[in-house]
């Protein structure tokens, strides 16, 4: 199931839950990445679980912190699934709604790419299963949103800050802006975006959309649109039954073999292949 929780006050998009269970294969099941901020928990099953090249056990109990960017996924699995629930979580929450409680320098590191953080968290997570609990019920986004909060908050207390705090600042300064341009990204996906389209809706200059916007989500606005292409594709993949050639134009590449070259950069796996595999 996949849960949406959206502000009450500007109705944009806060994070995503949604839960997984992977079954046991023998081919690897595809590398990605993706611009949101992902925690994922571990609920049943055990396997590896492989971040940036490097190797985890995952098991129950544990929960992993994925950045935006970072290239993950499960190549093994030993049980005969491995259940997970996961929160992917916007940059607007994280600066809109984290920031009144963290510091910017500890949310650079959850953001960004600079710096060392742990990814992986041993040990049952009592606030990750209340979120679990309630995420079927609606009426209770508040204390979702809440829990939330409480979990990042315990997250950036284990973090060592080295960054500046000055850059970050402007990043708050400017996030309806930021906002403007990831709401302009995500509803013309199929358009041939440039980057001063991207920045006249920001109300910013290219140099600074593109400054902010990394500082803000760990991408670059072009690899924000590539990425967010990238997941409507998979989502067609799986589960409609347009060409491949219908969902690389449904998701605005311009032609097939774009369309193929960059989704295998992105997942480790060509379009067909994933089609296979999912359907297999």
């Amino acid at each position: 199931m996949k849960y949406e929780i959206y502000s009450e006050t500007s109705h944009r998009l806060l994070f995503t839950l949604f839960d997984s269970s992977k079954a046991r294969k023998t081919d690897m099941y595809r590398v990605h990445h993706h611009p949101e901020l992902e925690l994922g928990y571990i609920c049943r099953g055990e396997g590896d679980y492989i971040l940036e090249n490097e190797s985890y056990t995952a098991e129950p109990g544990c929960m992993f912190l994925i950045r935006a960017n970072e290239q993950h996924c499960v190549p093994t699995i030993y049980t005969p699934t491995l259940d997970s629930f996961n929160i992917y979580i916007t940059s607007y929450y994280i600066w809109n709604v984290c920031a009144e409680y963290i510091e910017p320098r500890r949310l650079s590191l959850l953001i960004g790419q600079n710096g060392s953080i742990p990814h992986r968290f041993a040990g049952k997570h009592e606030v990750f299963e209340q979120i679990i609990e309630l995420a079927p019920h609606n009426e209770l986004r508040f204390e979702l949103k809440r829990l939330l909060l409480r979990l990042i908050l315990d997250l950036t207390d284990r973090f060592e800050p080295t960054a500046d705090a000055t850059s970050e600042h402007g990043v708050l300064l400017r996030m309806n802006e930021i906002q403007n341009a990831i709401l302009y990204i995500n509803e013309n996906l199929t358009e041939s975006l440039t980057l001063d389209q991207i920045a006249r809706q920001a109300n910013l200059s290219r140099s600074h959309l593109s400054t902010l916007f990394r500082q803000a989500t760990g991408v670059t606005p072009y690899e924000y649109l590539i990425l967010q292409r990238i997941e409507k594709s998979v989502e067609l993949l799986r589960d409609s039954k347009l060409t491949i050639l219908g969902i690389a134009q449904e998701c605005g590449f311009r032609n097939l073999a774009n369309f193929n070259k960059t989704f295998k950069k992105v997942t480790g796996m060509t379009p067909s292949d994933y089609r296979t595999s999912k359907q297999k």
